[in-house]
């Protein structure tokens, strides 16, 4: 298992671990051992007496972290009456160096004028000058010479920053429902035809709804794989409310009508939203 998965709690749990008459701190030792957690402070963590400070990793070899260098300091520089627990994990909590973003080069090669296009390439040397007095390697680079020339005229290279999707569940087929998206939203844009624009409406809703599925059909696997991960689960909750990358906000108001209105609009369409992944 990655290190990430394996399970370290630590803190004032404020029970008298030390006190084997002490009925409360031994119904918390049952506790933590039944869930196959270790303790390892063994001396005192407060000014008067009492391991109340400890440090539980789970037993099980595949899960276990080894506790290494524990020592506890009374000298905290504080004013705090606990002790200051200290040591150290096999860990690394580096974060990744690789970017979030990242620069593309292209053409956009669909707002080429057409026309303009090819008046320039009849005024070229491709077409003016006789083919048979060049050599085969002359006349190759001629040729790529002269479009590269009417491609930075009528299309030239244009670079953006785009945002790396970093999902776990975002793949080709994602991305193809992403494009086709897209290419209808498009369509329904520039079409001026009624049933057209009907045609293309559906389609654009049906993409739309192949790339929420792909992405509820890889969350709805990792909640299963996440039974009994509290942690876990939360977390993946979090992520499809948004909480918490900050990607929106609960919405506010002036007065307590418009909060009330605000809220109901918000949770309705969040619960549409969810909704139409399952249709």
């Amino acid at each position: 298992k990655q290190w990430y998965q394996r399970r370290v709690r630590g803190g004032d749990f404020n029970f008298h671990v030390e006190d084997s008459t002490d009925k409360v701190a031994k119904k918390f030792i049952a506790l933590y051992e039944s869930k196959g957690f270790l303790q390892h402070v063994q001396n005192p963590t407060h000014i008067a007496g009492g391991t109340l400070d400890l440090v539980l990793t789970l037993g099980n070899i595949t899960d276990s972290i080894p506790v290494e260098n524990l020592e506890i300091e009374d000298d905290t520089g504080t004013t705090s009456d606990h002790f200051l627990v200290h040591f150290q994990l096999p860990i690394s909590l580096n974060k990744s160096t690789e970017p979030l973003s990242e620069a593309k080069e292209f053409r956009e090669l669909h707002k080429i004028d057409v026309n303009e296009f090819r008046l320039d390439l009849e005024d070229s040397p491709l077409v003016t000058m006789d083919p048979s007095s060049l050599q085969l390697d002359d006349a190759v680079k001629l040729y790529h010479e002269v479009l590269e020339c009417l491609l930075d005229k009528h299309a030239p290279v244009v670079s953006k920053t785009f945002r790396k999707n970093n999902s776990p569940w975002w793949n080709m087929d994602c991305q193809r429902a992403r494009c086709e998206k897209r290419k209808a939203k498009r369509n329904m844009k520039k079409d001026d035809q009624e049933s057209r624009s009907i045609f293309n409406e559906k389609e654009y809703r049906c993409s739309n709804n192949n790339q929420q599925k792909l992405g509820m059909f890889t969350t709805t696997k990792k909640l299963s794989s996440l039974k009994g991960d509290a942690r876990g689960t939360y977390k993946v909750v979090n992520h499809l409310l948004d909480k918490e990358y900050g990607a929106r906000t609960v919405p506010n108001g002036t007065n307590d009508e418009e909060v009330a209105n605000n809220l109901k609009s918000y949770f309705d369409s969040k619960v549409k939203k969810n909704l139409c992944w399952y249709h």
